[in-house]
């Protein structure tokens, strides 16, 4: 997972790359040894390479880190990317459109949910990955081949370049679409790691889309915090996975090769319309009208701003 800096909200933006696998699978059980996992990581960087097609341009820092350390560097980066109160308003504003219950503490909620589903991360700014050295290095090795596919990417396609143009973007809709192709990039080399030994990968799965979704149930009953969590913010923590995992199914179907989703780098979807309904992309494309919304303060008086956009 990456921090990712969009505006939708932007807490789970970060969350959905830097967060989202490691917590998704695996439970609590014991600490690894560190040496056990770099080397590991060394090795399944070979693996990775090999499955998606994607060679090495320079050797992939990595490091080890606990749970409250992953933890602070999450407290951190909200703080770092969110003004005093935006977490409130935005949660205002969330609790008015009916989306979240109005009895709810937002922000704590989010840390909670944030905390409990902490993992490794890839941080394309620094260009290192770091793993979590909680969990035992069997459980861990798909959440490895994801985040090192991550560093895979941002060498090949500049993922910083992609983060630093969503932060100016100013539109959600589009960011959380680029999401998904990084995101369902990920999985997709994941699922091709665990099935390689059944001579079978991602593209002949059923539609994953609708299989990460049938996974609400199980994780209900393996995370506290997130079985409390609104439909909401299940829906979104969970969209670039199943849903990009499933729009890169199409995208290789008929056994396309890896090279058709290179070409999608420098050709993102631009709404996540295009990624629930891929020939709205893949074929005839359906680009996204942006909507220019008047400012409402202008008619209610001189008293009256805009809190949260």
């Amino acid at each position: 997972m990456i921090p990712f800096s969009g505006r939708r909200p932007q807490w789970l933006m970060f969350l959905l790359l830097l967060f989202g696998t490691g917590g998704l699978a695996f439970a609590l059980i014991q600490e690894a040894d560190p040496a056990e996992l770099l080397k590991a990581a060394d090795q399944l960087l070979q693996d990775v390479a090999r499955l998606r097609k994607l060679e090495p341009i320079q050797p992939v820092q990595k490091g080890v880190k606990s749970r409250d350390e992953i933890s602070q560097y999450l407290n951190e980066h909200v703080r770092k990317n969110y003004s005093e109160g935006e977490l409130q308003r935005e949660g205002k504003m969330l609790k008015r459109l009916g989306l979240i219950p109005p009895d709810i503490d937002y922000q704590r909620f989010l840390l909670s949910l944030l905390t409990e589903q902490v993992g490794g991360y890839y941080d394309p700014e620094k260009k290192i990955f770091f793993i979590a050295g909680w969990l035992p290095l069997d459980q861990q090795k798909p959440v490895l081949v994801h985040e090192l596919t991550h560093a895979l990417q941002d060498q090949h396609f500049n993922l910083q370049r992609f983060l630093e143009e969503g932060r100016k973007l100013d539109n959600d809709d589009q960011n959380l679409a680029h999401q998904a192709i990084f995101e369902g990039d990920g999985m997709a080399v994941m699922l091709d790691f665990m099935l390689e030994g059944a001579g079978r990968n991602f593209t002949q799965l059923p539609d994953l889309a609708f299989v990460m979704r049938a996974q609400f149930t199980a994780m209900d009953a393996q995370y506290e915090v997130f079985k409390r969590a609104p439909m909401y913010l299940k829906e979104v923590l969970l969209f670039p996975y199943g849903y990009g995992a499933a729009f890169l199914q199409k995208v290789r179907a008929n056994d396309q090769p890896w090279s058709a989703v290179d070409k999608l780098y420098a050709d993102l979807p631009a709404s996540t319309e295009q990624i629930i309904h891929p020939e709205k992309y893949l074929a005839q494309r359906d680009e996204p009208k942006k909507v220019e919304a008047e400012d409402p303060s202008l008619l209610l008086g001189k008293n009256w701003k805009p809190a949260y956009r």
